[in-house]
C-alpha cells in the first residue's frame, strides 16, 4: 500500500480529507479510510546515461514523492520494462547498447510493455527526430538545451496528475 501525504481525520460519514479536503475513498457509514491507487507513489523509469543530469532528476523527482528507477542504457531499461510495470518512461535517445528509439521499437513489438507511456527527453531537436519520437508512441519530447530540470518535473508531474498513464493527445515539445 502507499503511503498518505498528510494525515486523515476519521469522523462518521466523512468523506474528505479535513487537512487538504481532496476526496477519499471512504466507507461513509463507518468512517474507514481505504487506500486508493492515486495514492500510491507514481514509478517512473529514468533511462539516462549522463551521470549527473540523471542523479538531479532522480532526486528532484523523489522530492515530489515519485519513486525512481534510475538506468543507464537501454539494455538495462528493457529489462527494468519487463520486470517493472513503471507509471511512466522518461527516455534520452542517445544510449549506450540499445538506444532510446531502439528500445521504442522493441516495446511496440512487445506487448508486456507497450502500454508504459513515453516522455523523450534529449538532445536530438530535429523535426525527423521528434516525428520518429511521435510515430514510435512518445507522448512528449523535450529538448533537454530548451527545458530546465523545474519545467521538466512541472511537466511530469502533469501527466501523471492528469490523466495518469494515459498519452497525451498529440505530441508536444517542450521549449522556452
Amino acid at each position: 500500500m502507499g503511503q498518505l501525504k498528510h494525515t486523515l481525520y476519521q469522523f462518521k460519514n466523512a468523506r474528505r480529507c479535513y487537512v487538504f479536503g481532496c476526496f477519499l475513498c471512504a466507507i461513509a457509514e463507518t468512517g474507514i479510510f481505504l487506500y486508493t491507487k492515486s495514492m500510491e507513489p507514481k514509478t517512473i523509469l529514468l533511462v539516462e546515461d549522463e551521470p549527473l543530469l540523471g542523479n538531479l532528476l532522480r532526486q528532484r523527482l523523489e522530492r515530489e514523492q515519485c519513486k525512481v528507477i534510475l538506468v543507464h542504457d537501454g539494455e538495462e531499461a528493457l529489462s527494468i520494462l519487463r520486470s517493472t510495470k513503471p507509471d511512466l518512461m522518461l527516455l534520452d535517445i542517445i544510449l549506450p547498447k540499445i538506444s532510446g528509439f531502439e528500445l521504442m521499437e522493441m516495446m511496440q513489438a512487445d506487448t508486456q510493455i507497450s502500454r508504459v507511456p513515453i516522455i523523450i527527453i534529449s538532445n536530438l531537436g530535429q523535426d525527423s527526430d521528434i516525428a520518429k519520437g511521435e510515430t514510435l508512441g512518445a507522448a512528449r519530447y523535450f529538448i533537454k538545451a530548451k527545458i530546465s530540470i523545474e519545467d521538466l518535473v512541472a511537466q511530469v508531474k502533469n501527466f501523471l496528475g492528469g490523466a495518469g498513464t494515459a498519452p497525451a493527445q498529440g505530441l508536444s515539445t517542450g521549449g522556452k
